[in-house]
C-alpha cells in the first residue's frame, strides 16, 4: 500500500508510510473529509448567534503527519508537471488566497486523495481528478452564467417613480 500511495507526485515513501501508520485502516472513515478532519487540516469554526466564523486549521491529530503532508504539498507544487490537475488547482488557489493558504489546502486535498487511493487500492491517476475538477468548474461557470442572466433581466425592468414634489425644483421668477 505504501508503494501505491507513493505514486502521487510529491509523496515519498516516508510520507506514505506515515500516512498508513497514522490512519491504520481506511475503512474507519466514511469520507475524505473525516480523514482531513482527523488530521487537523480543516478550518476551525466558531459559531455564535447565527454567525459562522472560520479560522485557521484546527491542528488536531498527528502533527508529524500534518507537517509531512504540508511538505509534500510544497514539493508537489514545485516539481509536478504543469498540466497536473493538483498543480493547476493550487496555482488557482494561490492567486486568490496566497501561497501559504494554498499549500495547506493542497495538503488537505492530498490527504483526501491518499485516503481514496488506499480505499480503492489504486495508483495515482490524474485523469479522474482532472475530470472532477472540470465538472466543478463547469458547474461554477453555469452558476455564474445564471447569476449574470438574472442581473440582466433585473436591469431591463423599468422602475416607475412618482414625479418629485420638491419645492426647490420649481423655479420662481
Amino acid at each position: 500500500m505504501v508503494q501505491l500511495l507513493a505514486t502521487v507526485p510529491g509523496v515519498a515513501l516516508t510520507v506514505a508510510a506515515s500516512f498508513v501508520s497514522v490512519i491504520d485502516q481506511a475503512q474507519r472513515f466514511r469520507s475524505s473529509h473525516e480523514v482531513e478532519s482527523y488530521l487537523g487540516l480543516v478550518p476551525s469554526e466558531s459559531t455564535t448567534g447565527g454567525r459562522r466564523r472560520l479560522g485557521s486549521i484546527s491542528r488536531q491529530g498527528n502533527s508529524y503527519l500534518r507537517a509531512l503532508l504540508v511538505q509534500s504539498a510544497w514539493s508537489l507544487w514545485r516539481t509536478a508537471a504543469h498540466d497536473d490537475p493538483l498543480r493547476l488547482w493550487v496555482d488557482a488557489v494561490a492567486k486568490r488566497r496566497g501561497k501559504r493558504v494554498a499549500v495547506v489546502a493542497l495538503a488537505r486535498r492530498l490527504a483526501g486523495v491518499l485516503w481514496a487511493m488506499w480505499r480503492d487500492g489504486t495508483v495515482y491517476d490524474a485523469r479522474p481528478l482532472a475530470h472532477q475538477q472540470a465538472k466543478g468548474t463547469r458547474c461554477a461557470a453555469q452558476t455564474l452564467e445564471f447569476h449574470a442572466a438574472a442581473l440582466e433581466r433585473a436591469s431591463r425592468k423599468r422602475c416607475f417613480r412618482r414625479p418629485s414634489t420638491n419645492s426647490r425644483s420649481v423655479m420662481t421668477a
